[in-house]
């Protein structure tokens, strides 16, 4: 009967939630009210006076580890109803399965970035004496913190015992697609069960979908597709080594973890290689401003005439005098003239004008110059003494 959330176990651990439920047991999230921390609660289901002894095995040997990459066992209990149970820490964070749920397949890149924190999990657990073998490594049993560490967890199935050791248990927690042949029945399973599990995890993660069971590929049921027909972008390279660690037959995979690794980083490595780099920013083009055009000028008071004529005023008739009211009633100072007004230049005879006005634009300032050539005859400096 699974345990409810408010339950006290040894009166000690509160359970809060179900995590997982499986063939051999389940996992729940507790809070040990002793240590006032959160912890998993991983339950064995099986009550044989055989399991009974393996199970205070694995928790003796499992409270000796201590890595990085995996969690610390801190107590295991038997209940008076016979039920079994390992307490680990809690690790927050999300497991590949979610996370490929929420984002798709992986990016080669974004697998190297757990794959060697859980294989450095597992050479550890291998190398143990006796070995220890995971025997459920699955896409929901990697977690990665916020942080982006990898955690190897649930241990609910793991097996301590030398290396071929035979398990007639194995078949009661299998999971499809991710559990090797010789883990049905009573066969062997050592090391290169863990390299079958963990290679059908990254099939999953690099392509989005599952191996096809083991079972049905032995008996030509269903055949497994190769990596790069269902995710092009990944290189030959990785193809090779994925499909090496998914033989059906345990001799035909690499032997160890270590052999498994640096099959798939040389083709993670390949993929990334292969990939074609971004290209380069192109700046864009340089637009040439010029100045902003000066603004037309008002009609001035001449114009041109035909090129055998002088230029004249408008209001100057050839052979005429300017008007008397035209004359010029005030005078502009000059920067030789003293600051006052001075009496008004008559006009002279258009004979002799133009000779006085060049005379004039010699001698006078800029602004002089430009009232002469802008109103010519009406407004007239004085001549310079």
């Amino acid at each position: 009967m699974p345990l409810q959330p408010g339950m006290i176990l040894e009166n000690r651990y509160r359970v809060e939630a179900l995590l997982g439920q499986g063939g051999m047991g389940a996992v729940y999230k507790a809070f040990d009210q002793r240590l006032r921390m959160a912890v998993a609660l991983k339950e064995n289901s099986l009550v044989t006076p055989d399991a009974r002894v393996q199970f205070e095995r694995e928790a003796l040997t499992l409270a000796r580890l201590h890595h990085s990459n995996l969690p610390t066992v801190t107590d295991h209990f038997i209940t008076s109803d016979g039920a079994q149970y390992l307490v680990m820490t809690f690790i927050e964070g999300i497991n590949l399965a979610e996370l490929l749920a929420a984002r798709g397949r992986q990016a080669p890149a974004e697998v190297l970035s757990w794959l060697g924190q859980v294989c450095d999990a597992l050479t550890y657990l291998h190398s143990q004496n006796p070995p220890i073998i995971h025997r459920d490594i699955k896409p929901q049993n990697i977690k990665i913190t916020p942080e982006g560490h990898a955690f190897l967890v649930d241990f609910g199935l793991s097996k301590v015992g030398s290396t071929y050791q035979s398990t007639a248990s194995g078949a009661l927690g299998v999971t499809a697609g991710y559990a090797p042949l010789e883990q049905y029945g009573s066969a062997h399973t050592d090391q290169r069960t863990d390299v079958y599990a963990l290679t059908a995890t990254l099939y999953a993660m690099l392509t989005g979908e599952p191996p096809p069971e083991s079972v049905k590929r032995a008996v030509g049921t269903a055949t497994l597709t190769p990596p790069r027909a269902l995710n092009p972008t990944l290189s030959p390279a990785l193809d090779r080594a994925l499909l090496h660690g998914l033989e059906t037959q345990p001799t035909n995979r690499p032997a160890t973890v270590a052999a498994l690794r640096q099959e798939l980083e040389a083709g993670l490595a390949a993929a990334k290689a292969a990939r074609p780099a971004p290209p380069a920013p192109v700046a864009p083009p340089t637009q040439v401003i010029g100045r902003p055009s000066p603004p037309p000028r008002p009609a001035c008071h001449t114009q041109p005439s035909a090129p055998d004529q002088r230029r004249r005023p408008l209001c100057q008739r050839p052979g005429q005098t300017v008007p008397q009211p035209l004359q010029p009633v005030c005078q502009v100072r000059t920067l030789a003239t003293p600051f006052f007004v001075s009496q008004p230049q008559r006009v002279h005879r258009p004979s002799t004008f133009r000779r006085y006005q060049s005379k004039m634009l010699r001698q006078q300032s800029p602004f002089a110059r430009l009232l002469i050539a802008e109103f010519g005859a009406v407004f007239l400096p004085a001549p310079h003494k």
